[in-house]
């Protein structure tokens, strides 16, 4: 799928040093590749997104309009607005969003597509929660909370709370791979006869619109680049394509964060017990 088969794209296991296999015991060396990737992607967007703010046109008002709706949806979860818990939520999301639609670039696919990934990120998540919880009630009434209401509690406590790092990890993880399962059947078994003879029909069908709305208003550019978004927007199987490669992902993104905000805010409430 991938399209990367080099001797330096392998997996290595940890068995030896484990005593035992498993599937979290493999690293996959095409996986950690894909994930640089995306955080190497992550620090661009983090440029670009500097360099739009100080501009004045309309890529700067929808880069804050993407801000402002971050800040309040942490606003709204927490009760109160804190930056340190806003820039973990906003980095989170950015970075899962990138690497869920990082299969639309040729020749790569989603680091979040392996367990290793979603359960790394679940236990990050997981990790800043309970340091909050620390700080916010105290580490005796933290330890405390895992005795509640009686001390034979204690190992449901400790599962309810791993229970969390489940529910992240594998909802992300199910849902990415089995989107990208359906998207990889449908293109092999329906779209490889027909695609391009799709793509010309819509695209001239498509350039008839384009130019009956736009050519005695626009430029010619503009009338061009209108076409290709009608070609995009036309075909249903760009439309699947997006679905599954954009759509899918920022939904998937934005559901992980958004359960890591309410056990953020659990952890603030002092309730998490």
């Amino acid at each position: 799928m991938t399209g990367l088969d080099t001797p330096v794209l392998h997996q290595w296991s940890l068995a030896p040093l484990c005593g035992f296999t498993h599937p979290l015991l493999t690293i996959n060396g095409e996986t950690v590749l894909y994930t640089w990737f995306a955080i190497g992607l992550l620090l661009i967007s983090a440029l670009l997104f500097r360099l739009v703010l100080k501009t004045h046109g309309r890529a700067r008002f929808m880069a804050l309009a993407v801000v402002s709706s971050l800040m309040d949806t942490t606003k709204q979860t927490l009760g109160a607005f804190s930056f340190n818990h806003f820039s973990f939520i906003s980095t989170l999301f950015v970075f899962i969003a990138l690497a869920n639609t990082l299969a639309i670039i040729p020749w790569l696919d989603e680091p979040t597509n392996d367990i290793n990934t979603t359960l790394a990120l679940g236990l990050i998540a997981f990790m800043y929660t309970q340091h909050t919880s620390i700080k916010t009630i105290g580490i005796k009434k933290y330890i405390k909370g895992y005795f509640s209401p009686v001390f034979i509690m204690l190992p449901l406590n400790i599962i309810g709370k791993l229970s969390s790092v489940i529910s992240l990890s594998f909802r992300l993880f199910g849902n990415i791979a089995g989107g990208g399962i359906i998207a990889t059947m449908y293109f092999d078994k329906l779209v490889r006869s027909n695609v391009y003879t799709e793509l010309l029909c819509m695209g001239a069908f498509s350039m008839i619109i384009a130019i009956l709305f736009c050519i005695y208003k626009r430029s010619p550019l503009t009338t061009v680049l209108n076409c290709i978004l009608f070609s995009l927007f036309f075909t249903p199987n760009m439309l699947i394509t997006l679905f599954f490669g954009i759509f899918e992902g920022f939904l998937q993104a934005f559901v992980f964060t958004t359960l890591s905000l309410t056990y953020l805010a659990t952890a603030l409430q002092g309730d998490s017990h």
